[in-house]
């Protein structure tokens, strides 16, 4: 009788940790479930662990897509130019409208991001969550001239500390596996972040939630709708920001970290089974100075040769003329194209990119 009373003592014992542990990882569960719900999304607090609150909603948004659709079938990667000049879900509807493809397109466009930024999110983010078919590309001329010490510089001054950028950008496997973690569970995302919840509280300022950003964005797929035109701000102020033209350039030396950082974005998407597009992405016409269409010409020649060379595809929706969107009502400022803009651009990629395309078409129809 004293050695069953002992082991049913040693039982309760063992059992106690044990309803402990389940009851954790339910809690854990539950608010994990209760985080990816939209509706909640939409009123949480925005994660500290991406750059930017902006980048934070669009990967929320990303994994929402993902998981609603099993996947994405096209990407579109880039700076703030894609970000705000892209619409994916007009671009699903004319493709289908023109082509007769059904795609679920996400724009993965990121402010501030140059060429490396870019391939930091396609290897560790983008194609890791998605699995996209195709990945589009979108640059300018300043995207292929920029040197390496100017976004060095920038990602040293925009990535948190202990974000999930720099992790993405260590060599240690427990640094990468952490990060893997982080990006799938929203429970680690918001970790941390209650402190700064209180203290936003107790200086009586707004709490940036979800919503608050949403508003910024028109289609639950990455899109920036910019509103206020060039010429609505030029009548307000001489000068507009960002209006500095280009200089010179043409010179084989000026495309020499763009060739590689290409060539590196590309390989990342063969790796991954994805198709490449490299899309140019027209500025407002008086970028390009007193050079005008001889320098837009050389730009958009060299890549062009680029991608013969290289065996990828390459659209130009301007056909080499730096005047195709010549409407200061098109764009927000001399580098971003409005809403209305958006819509013209992306039109017009709906049709060239699958244009005589017989690769891209085939990736679409292997579901």
């Amino acid at each position: 009788m004293m050695i069953l009373k002992t082991n049913a003592h040693l039982s309760r014992r063992h059992l106690v940790p044990l309803v402990f542990a389940l009851f954790t990882v339910t809690l854990l569960a539950g608010a994990e479930f209760y985080l990816r719900r939209t509706a909640t999304a939409d009123k949480a607090l925005v994660p500290r662990v991406f750059y930017s609150r902006n980048t934070a909603l669009r990967s929320a948004n990303y994994g929402r897509v993902v998981r609603n659709q099993s996947g994405v079938d096209v990407v579109f990667i880039g700076s703030s130019i894609v970000q705000t000049g892209i619409r994916p879900r007009l671009f699903d509807r004319v493709v289908a409208e023109e082509h007769g493809l059904k795609t679920t397109s996400f724009n993965c466009g990121l402010g501030g991001g140059g060429l490396d930024t870019n391939a930091i999110y396609l290897k560790n983010l983008w194609l890791k969550r998605g699995h996209p078919k195709i990945v589009v590309h979108g640059v300018r001329l300043a995207d292929v001239i920029s040197s390496q010490s100017g976004e060095a510089k920038w990602q040293e001054e925009m990535f948190n500390p202990g974000g999930i950028e720099r992790m993405w950008m260590s060599h240690s496997s427990f640094v990468l596996a952490r990060s893997s973690l982080i990006e799938r569970l929203m429970i680690l995302q918001y970790s941390g972040l209650f402190p700064e919840f209180l203290k936003v509280l107790r200086e009586g300022k707004k709490v940036a939630t979800m919503r608050t950003d949403a508003r910024r964005q028109d289609d639950g797929r990455g899109f920036m709708a910019l509103r206020e035109t060039l010429a609505e701000k030029l009548q307000k102020e001489k000068r507009v920001k960002g209006s500095s033209q280009y200089g010179p350039r043409g010179d084989e030396k000026s495309y020499t970290r763009g060739k590689a950082k290409i060539k590196e974005i590309k390989k990342i998407c063969d790796n991954s089974g994805a198709l490449y597009v490299l899309i140019n992405i027209p500025e407002h016409p008086n970028m390009y100075g007193k050079e005008g269409a001889g320098l837009y010409s050389r730009y958009v020649n060299w890549i062009r040769d680029f991608s013969l060379e290289k065996d990828f595809r390459f659209v130009d929706p301007s056909n080499g003329d730096p005047r195709w969107i010549n409407s200061d009502v098109l764009f927000a400022d001399y580098r971003h194209l409005t809403f209305e803009g958006a819509e013209l651009l992306t039109r017009k990629l709906a049709i060239d990119v699958f244009e005589g395309w017989d690769e891209g078409y085939e990736s679409l129809r292997r579901k």
